[in-house]
This record gives C-alpha cells, sequence and structure tokens, in this order.
C-alpha cells in the first residue's frame, strides 16, 4: 500500500514538472522538428506581413519577402502603436498544383517570441461568386521564438494560402527569422481541405492551364524586363550621347570665341600694323618733299650759273666766227661757180652715158608694169624726205643759234 502511494506521488510530480501534451501552444525544444525541414517552396512568393494599429485605431500592414535563403525581416513601422497579427503568405508562386500534401513549416526567429495560436487559411475567388474561406487552427512547438508546425492538407485550386501567428500581447517588432516550408506527395487521410473543396483531375487541369499561364506571364514579364532594360540602356546611350554633343558644342563655342577673339586681336594688329605703315609712308612722303623743295630752292636760289654764262658767251663768239668763215667760204665758191664756164664738148662726154642709162632705166621701168608706180612713188618719196631733212635740219640750226646767248 505505502509502495503503491509513491508510485502514485511520483506520478503526479512528473506531471507537474515535465507537462507534454500536444495541444496548441506547448513549450518543448523544436530544434529537432525545425532541423527536419527541408524547404520545396519558391523563396520569392513567401513573404512575413505585419498587421498593426496606429495612434488613431486605424488599421494598417507591412509585408517583406523573403531572400534567397529564406531570411526575412520586418522594422517598426514609425506611426506603430499596438500589434494587431502576424502572417506568412504564400502566393501562387510558391504554392504545388492540387493534391494531398503532408505540409510542414518551420520558422527560427531571431527574437524571443511566445505564440498563443497558429491558423491555416485557403481562400478561393472565382469570378460572379462571393469568395471562399476555410481556417484551421494548427497544433504546433514553440521554443524561444522558433516553432514548428504540420498537417497533411488536400489542397485544390486556391488564390491564397497564409499562416497566421498570434503572439502574446508582449510582443513588439522588429521581428524576423528564417523560414522553411515543405509539400510531401502523400496518401493519408487529410485532415485539412481547401477552401472550394478537395483537388480534382479538372482542378489539375486548371492547374496546368493556370501554370501555363503563370510561366506565359513570367515570360512575358521577363520580355518586359528586357525591353525595359533595352529602353534604358537606348536612354542611357541617348544621355551619353546628348552629353557629348552638349560637351561638343561647348568646346566648338569656346574654339568660335577663340578664334573671334583672336581674329579681331589680328584684326586689330594689322589695323595698327597699317597705321603704322601709313604714317612711316607719309613720314617719308614728307621727309622727301622737303628734300626736293630744298633742292628745288637750291637749284632756283642758291646756284651760281656764272660759270654756264661765260661757257654760253664762249660758245656764242665761236659760232660767230665759224658762221663768219662758212659765209667766207660759201662766197667763194658762190663766186667761183659764177665765174665756172662749160666748153663745147663738155655735156657731150655726159649726155651719151647719160642717155644709155636713161634708155636702159625706161626700159626697166616699162617692163615692172605694175610695180612701176610703187617704185616711183618711193623714189619721189625718198627725195621729198631728203628735202625735209634738210629743210628741218636748217631750221633746228636757225633755232639753235637763236637760243645761244
Amino acid at each position: 500500500m505505502l509502495n503503491r502511494f509513491f508510485c502514485i506521488l511520483l506520478t503526479v510530480s512528473c506531471l507537474l514538472l515535465f507537462p507534454c501534451t500536444a495541444f496548441a501552444g506547448t513549450e518543448r525544444s523544436a530544434g529537432d522538428d525545425i532541423s527536419r525541414v527541408f524547404n520545396t517552396v519558391d523563396y520569392s512568393g513567401v513573404s512575413l506581413c505585419l498587421d498593426y494599429f496606429d495612434m488613431s485605431s486605424r488599421s494598417h500592414t507591412v509585408r517583406s519577402y523573403c531572400n534567397s535563403e529564406g531570411y526575412v525581416s520586418l522594422a517598426r513601422p514609425a506611426d506603430y502603436a499596438s500589434f494587431g497579427y502576424l502572417y506568412i503568405e504564400f502566393n501562387k508562386k510558391s504554392l504545388p498544383a492540387s493534391g494531398r500534401y503532408n505540409f510542414s513549416i518551420s520558422f527560427s526567429s531571431n527574437t524571443g517570441v511566445t505564440y498563443d495560436s497558429a491558423i491555416l487559411t485557403t481562400d478561393r475567388r472565382d469570378s460572379n461568386v462571393l469568395p471562399e474561406e476555410k481556417n484551421m487552427e494548427l497544433s504546433f512547438i514553440q521554443s524561444s521564438g522558433d516553432f514548428y508546425a504540420s498537417a497533411v492538407i488536400d489542397l485544390g485550386r486556391v488564390d491564397s494560402f497564409y499562416l497566421t501567428l498570434y503572439p502574446f500581447n508582449d510582443f513588439v517588432p522588429p521581428f524576423g527569422g528564417y523560414i522553411k516550408a515543405k509539400f510531401a506527395k502523400t496518401e493519408a487521410e487529410p485532415n485539412y481541405v481547401s477552401a472550394g473543396g478537395s483537388h480534382s483531375s479538372t482542378d489539375k487541369i486548371v492547374d496546368s492551364v493556370q501554370d501555363t499561364a503563370n510561366n506565359t506571364a513570367a515570360l512575358v514579364d521577363k520580355q518586359d524586363t528586357i525591353i525595359d532594360q533595352i529602353v534604358d540602356t537606348t536612354q542611357t546611350i541617348s544621355n551619353q550621347l546628348h552629353s557629348f554633343w552638349n560637351q561638343l558644342a561647348g568646346e566648338f563655342t569656346n574654339m568660335y570665341a577663340k578664334w573671334n577673339q583672336h581674329h579681331a586681336q589680328q584684326l586689330e594688329s594689322d589695323r595698327n600694323n597699317t597705321e603704322d605703315i601709313i604714317d612711316s609712308q607719309e613720314s617719308n612722303t614728307t621727309t622727301i618733299i622737303n628734300n626736293q623743295n630744298e633742292n628745288t630752292d637750291k637749284v632756283v636760289n642758291g646756284y651760281d650759273n656764272s660759270g654756264l654764262t661765260s661757257s654760253n658767251d664762249t660758245l656764242k663768239d665761236s659760232l660767230s666766227k665759224m658762221e663768219e668763215q662758212e659765209d667766207k667760204a660759201m662766197e667763194y665758191a658762190r663766186t667761183a661757180i659764177d665765174d665756172f664756164q662749160y666748153d663745147d664738148g663738155f655735156f657731150s662726154r655726159f649726155t651719151a652715158p647719160i642717155a644709155d642709162v636713161s634708155y636702159f632705166m625706161n626700159h626697166v621701168y616699162s617692163a615692172l608694169a605694175g610695180l612701176n608706180i610703187p617704185i616711183g612713188f618711193s623714189l619721189t618719196l625718198t627725195i621729198a624726205m631728203l628735202c625735209i631733212g634738210y629743210y628741218r635740219f636748217k631750221g633746228g640750226l636757225r633755232c639753235f643759234n637763236s637760243l645761244m646767248p
């Protein structure tokens, strides 16, 4: 009896000291369960959201997406007043096709948070129909802000899939940690059926079409991204060309201004040089004129012509004497000519040859026919020129005699 009492007492003590029930919010070490979760989802479609209230009790939601390693964090908003709830959302990009899955999720927090409950929610929105929503509270284990939860779910064609976390009232952001989520196909009976009912072959076809549409949309997004990159690159090149043109235009403007300045300086220099040349030429001309005037004055007023006058007198006397000698010689010749008489046979000695020559010349003159006129004219002109020359010589001689003093 005493042994039984001690056994019961020991059992009660163990129950009080080591609670091990599996209800929601059970606190025990979650490290082993978390380490068993191998992520299968695309982190680019997983986000952590915080719903909070500001000082005016208005509700706000902030969202942060996981990085490539599954880490996500939320800072405390500037207008944060009180906490609403946290939820981890998986968009269609991170969800598998319709089917039955063993779903597990873990969160390794960098903040010591104690969670009160976790609710899995899916909804489905069809055209012209009220949206359907399905909720289920998940059992989970937690330790120092880390938690682990799992469920067998029948996932149909849904539009959203998220896990809502409700920490105790002492929660204050910032908040962050690593998320891992795994979907593993199973034939076990589900304990959760998503909004819209169980999956079907039609859902798989729709999912296939939806996947194709998603892939097409992703391809279009990539094409849009490529086009945007091309546009950005083209705009960058255009901006660089515009900047280069502005720089080139500035260089041309500076070059043109410098050229104008140089041209103006050259013109000013040429103008100064021209003025210097003109001044120099005017000075030289004035000097020459003054020299010429001085020389002229010396010639007119200062030149001594007494020697020339004496020479002229001497020349005039000599010419007078020559003229007297010439008159005497001419008088002697004139007297001799006047006293000259021919004998009877004097002309007969010359007329016979002259008659022969005259006959010959007449014969030649007649034979020349048309040429006799210019020849006769030439002879006549020759005789006339001799007479004219003699007359001019005599006239010039008389003029010279009249100029002599």
